[in-house]
């Protein structure tokens, strides 16, 4: 008997009586055939026996016939089925059945269960009760609560309030008022899949098979080794939702995973989903939501134009966009209509009862007229996205992008759960009002606090962006983009917030309750409640004080880190975080058009030489007049009047060794001064190059940095090194102002700098090279590095490098005259004995908050890790006698104006005063990068940088988040010497 083939196909569709009609033909492929058994017959036939074989005969004719009509007939019908199903009947096994009976019924939306006594399926308390005694609860939703005692049991947050019944056997730790807040959560993050330290090998963010890939999966790269993890947690951290990269429109799946590594080095066991199960996932509670990563702009163009393909505009992108849609609309719309007629079979399955299995046995079957169930595995995360089962994370910037994915969204009715970087989103809220007007679920933000201008997309961000969001009711997050920011840093890196007006609360809601609704977990996570997950965070003193680092963070029940610089122990935090987040005076700023102008009641002066209290300061056409108790004797009549109440004046801020001043838009190379490629008798001058007028050095001028050490940007051509002359600028004027045109030659000995088929295409070429020409020099600028006149600045990481190079030094310079500054010096501390035995040899950190992340700077001394009794390099270097002076991440040029935050953080570290802090930014930098004389200066020697009067006019230390600055005073202005610091919607 044939048996009907499989004819599936998920391309056509049959509607209306005929597909019902079809729905009814069914097939049983089990037939029993009779086996006859052949006797010999007897020798003798009676009636009887022939009366017998005759009615034998009979019934076999009958039965014979029986089954030939049945079999007919459902040949019959299998035809007809066929034709009614368009030729896509299939007849199907009881397990494929029953899995596509499985994918109708998960094709709701994801929906929330509220319990009222949940579990933690990540429990890891081992039965420990864990009491956190009178602490300062921040409770994630904007409520602080003194005094409140925390208990945890289960993995969940049991029970808070005041002096709790402590059962026998728990452990207590005593907060002694120390604030405890939510474990953060970090919504936009890489680690694990761009891991450190960062090399190609480890870089598995995105994928570059296609423009729009939204099968692959992160979980698939996440690495449990990643050397990230450790330091995430330190910071208080303990959820990540891991987010493939940007380069592709649909780039995959994320997932959540919090950040202990388990002892299994399962990434499994690391997701904030693991351990959920069909027997206790009602009593997790909460709906388990998926993640999708999408990207619109420029990263998906870079995509295509590297290619010469789609997507190489942003109408190819939204094409490419629309196109996955309407693939994944097409599959939802099949396998909808598979699901209607698979459910009318299964309802009337009384009267087919004999055609349905309900065991294993496959051999029962079915024939379903429209073959198997539909489904791809490219388009399953699409069309789970049309059903409302995966919140929609979409990469964008600006505001024609933000409103072209509403648009795309519209046209498919689904929803999106956040705009990821948005530094445009402030400048849509009307559009966002209007959807949300429109009955769709609000999208929500997930933002910087303060990273900008590295690309056009980016340009133009605004540090007010956060208030406005939260003054226009929509939610937002801050993340970090690990490692584009640091997520060990997230809190400091968010709190600069505050600096430009956001409140403590909002800030830490947007850290941790805020993402958690976002990524649709804050049934679990994000806010100290009861019934929440037991991850929660115990800080020294206020969380937002410049360089606060978590005493002890528990997660799931379980301590999972330890400070083990700073136990948990009684008594009095650190100095430096004592101060926490007061608001200092307002101070009223007169016009600035004044030629001369008369600061009174100024509480202190901090030259970084000496600190001197109650005093008064004249500035008379440019040039300081008068610093004393009283200076009414020398203020001219008409001087401009500034009651400073008590604040603080220092010298300009001096940033040095990044290419501010040279470079505006770092991706749009007709933007910068860009790279030159010279040959060894080639000396390339910054003063050549300079830029004025820019809005990253107005940032970093409105910051109080008003002089930039920047050398430009070389690669060799055919030698094995290169050298650049850096200049001395002023900041914050129309035109290039440069105070010294000569500052010091800069080379780099480092992997970076690597040039494939030259000398410098190793260290030891470049090692090599930098001896050469300091042996051969005899005229221009190296003649000058070799007789003491201009310091040389070395851009190195490594401490083996840094050591390489020391040796070069005793080789060249054997009578110490040459003035060597190593910059960058992420291993400094490694090196530490050798920079403190190599004569006029100094560092220059850069970045002053160092991070591990690249092969160069992977033993950088960064919290927890000890080296010495220091937990920074800052202090081991200057115990050792070595100079120091900060500077900001050389790439990162939107950070440049948080040089006098991260002063603030290697002050809180590295134990030192405020002179030492001012000293390190202003007038050693200077000395160390200029060649200037090693001396003690006069409080008006040290407020006149490059010969006229630049200071700034602070409320408070400037190290602190909440210090803001008053005014700067530039003794060389087009217009008067008085400037107010205008942070502009940029």
């Amino acid at each position: 008997m044939p048996v009907p083939g499989n004819y599936a196909s998920s391309t056509s569709s049959t509607s209306g009586s005929d597909a019902d009609d079809a729905a009814y033909l069914l097939f049983d492929e089990k037939h029993a055939i009779g086996a006859y058994k052949h006797k010999k017959p007897r020798n003798k036939c009676t009636p009887r026996t022939i009366a017998l074989a005759g009615l034998a005969v009979f019934a076999a004719l009958f039965v014979l016939a029986y089954f030939g009509h049945k079999h007919a007939v459902r040949t019959e019908r299998w035809h007809q089925a066929e034709m009614l199903a368009g030729g896509n009947a299939a007849l199907l096994s009881n397990r494929e059945w029953q899995h596509g009976l499985a994918q109708c019924r998960a094709r709701a939306p994801t929906a929330s269960a509220k319990v009222a006594n949940r579990i933690n399926p990540r429990d890891a308390s081992n039965g420990v009760v864990t009491v956190i005694r009178n602490a300062t609860v921040w409770d994630g939703r904007g409520s602080v609560f003194p005094a409140t005692d925390v208990l945890l049991k289960d993995g969940l947050i049991a029970e808070i309030g005041a002096n709790l019944e402590i059962s026998e056997g728990a452990k207590v730790v005593d907060a002694h008022g120390r604030v405890l807040t939510p474990g953060i959560v970090d919504m936009h993050s890489h680690a694990g899949v761009d891991s450190y330290p960062t090399l190609a090998a480890t870089d598995d963010t995105n994928e570059l098979g296609n423009p729009a890939l939204p099968h692959v999966r992160s979980i698939d790269a996440f690495n449990p080794r990643d050397k990230a993890l450790p330091l995430i947690l330190s910071g208080g951290v303990t959820t990540i939702l891991v987010l493939p990269g940007s380069s592709n429109l649909m780039g995959g799946e994320a997932y959540a995973f919090k950040t202990p590594v388990k002892p299994s080095n399962n990434v499994e066991d690391m997701l904030l989903h693991a351990n959920i199960t069909s027997s206790n996932a009602a009593q997790v509670g909460g709906p388990q939501w998926r993640w999708a990563k999408h990207a619109c702009g420029e990263n998906p163009k870079h995509y295509g134009r590297d290619r010469e393909e789609m997507p190489y505009t942003r109408m190819g992108s939204s094409f490419l966009t629309r196109a996955k849609y309407e693939q994944a609309a097409a599959l939802r719309d099949q396998q909808d209509e598979w699901c209607r007629i698979a459910e009318m079979q299964a309802n009337d399955a009384a009267k087919f009862a004999k055609y349905h299995s309900v065991g294993s046995d496959k051999s029962h079957a079915i024939v379903h007229p429209k073959g198997r169930f539909p489904d791809s595995i490219e388009l399953e995360q699409v069309v789970a996205i049309l059903r409302g089962q995966i919140k929609v994370n979409w990469h964008c910037y600006q505001v024609n992008d933000i409103v072209a994915q509403m648009r795309i969204a519209r046209e498919f009715n689904f929803s999106i759960a956040a705009f990821h970087h948005a530094l445009d989103m402030h400048a849509v809220t009307p559009a966002l009002k209007q959807w949300e007007a429109e009955g769709r679920e609000p999208i929500g933000a997930a933002i910087f606090s303060d990273h900008w201008g590295f690309k056009a997309e980016a340009y133009q961000g605004s540090v007010y962006a956060p208030q406005i969001l939260k003054d226009a009711g929509i939610q937002f997050a801050f993340k970090s983009d690990h490692p584009v920011l640091h997520s060990q840093f997230l809190v400091h890196e968010s709190a600069r917030s505050i600096q430009y007006g956001l409140d403590e609360q909002t800030v830490i809601k947007a850290l941790t309750s805020i993402p958690a609704k976002l990524m649709g977990v804050d049934h679990r996570v994000g806010s100290v409640a009861v019934g929440m997950d037991a991850d929660v965070v115990l800080w020294p003193a206020h969380p937002f004080a410049v360089g606060a680092m978590p005493d002890a963070v528990f997660v799931d029940g379980a301590l999972a880190y330890e400070n083990p610089v700073k136990k948990l122990v009684t008594g009095k935090v650190q100095d430096a975080l004592d101060e926490g987040l007061t608001s200092p005076a307002v101070v009223n700023v007169p016009g600035t058009d004044a030629t001369s102008a008369w600061f009174k009641n100024v509480g202190r002066i901090v030259t970084g030489d000496v600190v001197v209290h109650d005093q008064q300061v004249v500035v008379i056409k440019g040039k300081i007049a008068c610093v004393a108790a009283d200076c009414s004797a020398v203020a001219p009549k008409g001087a401009a009047v500034v009651d400073v109440r008590g604040g603080v004046i220092t010298p300009s801020l001096v940033l040095a060794g990044t290419t501010l001043g040279l470079v505006e838009i770092v991706q749009e190379s007709g933007t910068t001064d860009g790279t030159a490629v010279v040959g060894p008798d080639t000396v390339v001058y910054g003063k050549d190059a300079l830029q004025a007028g820019g809005k990253l050095e107005a940032a970093a001028h409105n910051q109080g940095i008003g002089l930039i050490v920047s050398p430009p940007q070389v690669e060799p051509s055919g030698t094995g090194i290169t050298f650049a002359v850096s200049a001395v600028a002023a900041t914050g004027h129309d035109i290039p102002v440069i105070v010294d045109a000569e500052a010091a030659v800069h080379t780099w000995v480092n992997t970076e700098a690597k040039k494939k088929g030259s000398p410098a295409g190793s260290i030891a070429g470049q090692v090599g090279a930098l001896r050469r020409a300091l042996q051969s020099a005899d005229d221009g600028p190296l003649a000058r590095v070799v007789s003491g006149k201009l310091p040389l600045v070395i851009h190195t990481d490594s401490a083996n490098h840094i050591a390489a190079v020391l040796g070069v030094k005793r080789d060249v310079d054997p009578k110490h005259r040459q003035q060597w500054v190593i910059a960058g010096g992420a291993e400094a501390h490694l090196a530490v004995d050798l920079l403190a035995a190599s004569p006029k040899t100094s560092v220059l950190l850069s970045p002053a908050r160092c991070i591990p992340k690249a092969w160069d700077a992977r033993r950088c001394l960064s919290p927890p890790h000890a080296f010495r009794g220091a937990v920074h390099a800052a202090k081991v270097l200057r115990d050792a006698g070595v100079r120091v002076a900060l500077a900001t991440y050389p790439k990162e040029l939107s950070h440049a104006r948080n040089l006098r935050f991260d002063a603030g953080w290697v002050r809180a570290l590295a134990g030192w005063t405020e002179q030492e802090m001012v000293r390190a930014v202003s007038t050693e930098v200077l000395d160390l990068l200029t060649g200037r004389e090693d001396k003690p200066r006069s409080v008006e020697e040290a407020l006149q940088l490059g010969g006229a009067a630049r200071f700034n006019v602070w409320n408070g230390n400037l190290g602190e988040l909440k210090t803001q600055l008053v005014m700067f005073v530039d003794g060389v202005a087009e217009k008067g010497v008085l400037r107010k610091p205008v942070h502009v919607h940029q």
